[in-house]
């Protein structure tokens, strides 16, 4: 069973303990392939103006009756809650497959840790509360990519890089392959300024620890500059 990765040390990240989330990325096959369920973000929320998946916090009341220590469990049940409550859609939870984990955020003093599930369409109509989620778009991975780097939409790190790593799935059945096939993915990270670069390094970059993403080897990493976004890891590049 996966458990969320221990905390960096004081040399990665800030002392604030980073607020527990869930999120759930709904998938779907559509005409050209795979596709995802993007949510548009209400200005007034964190992260607001922002396309991603739906999910939010984790409560102290979304821990299973029969497991309450159990945090994917948790997680599990709160990425369910949120997509009911954002767009309408329910979910079984044992269809949620854990795909990675994040922790990070753009303030050192208000950080999320989030699981992140991919989870087959439910089937139902997609309504935005209006509240929380304005719009929504089902739309191949690697186009929402595209419409990023137009700077059709806007989205923050974690959602970027799991539509670019779901953009080589040509269907829900090769995408839900990929998650149960590896363990979840832990992305703890850590964000530099190189030169006109904003890169966010992880474990298994060569500069993670020393924060310098000049120092050669091993590449797990997003650069973002004036060119646009770029996922370098080995299974995926570009």
């Amino acid at each position: 069973m996966p458990t969320a990765p221990p905390l960096p040390d004081a040399g990665v990240g800030a002392a604030s303990p980073p607020i527990p989330g869930a999120t759930v990325v709904p998938l779907r096959d559509g005409p050209a392939g795979l596709e995802v369920l993007l949510v548009e973000r209400a200005a007034a929320i964190a992260y607001g103006g922002m396309w991603a998946f739906p999910g939010g916090r984790v409560e102290d009341t979304d821990a299973h009756p029969q497991h309450p220590d159990d945090e994917i469990e948790r997680a599990r049940r709160a990425a369910v809650r949120e997509a009911e409550e954002e767009v309408g859609l329910a979910f079984p939870p044992d269809a949620l497959v854990p795909f990675s984990h994040w922790t990070g955020g753009a303030n050192p003093s208000r950080r999320y840790a989030a699981w992140y599930f991919l989870a087959p369409d439910p089937g139902g109509t997609v309504v935005p509360d209006g509240h929380e989620t304005l719009r929504h778009r089902w739309i191949p991975p690697g186009e929402a990519v595209t419409c990023h780097q137009r700077g059709e939409i806007a989205v923050v790190a974690p959602t970027w890089v799991t539509l670019r790593t779901l953009a080589d799935a040509p269907t829900v059945a090769d995408a839900l392959v990929l998650a149960t096939q590896r363990r979840p993915v832990v992305y703890l990270s850590r964000v530099v300024v190189h030169g006109e670069q904003r890169v966010v390094l992880w474990e298994g970059d060569a500069g993670y620890h020393a924060g310098d993403p000049a120092l050669p080897g091993p590449r797990h990493r997003l650069v973002m500059d004036q060119a646009g976004w770029r996922y370098e890891h080995p299974d995926v590049t570009g």
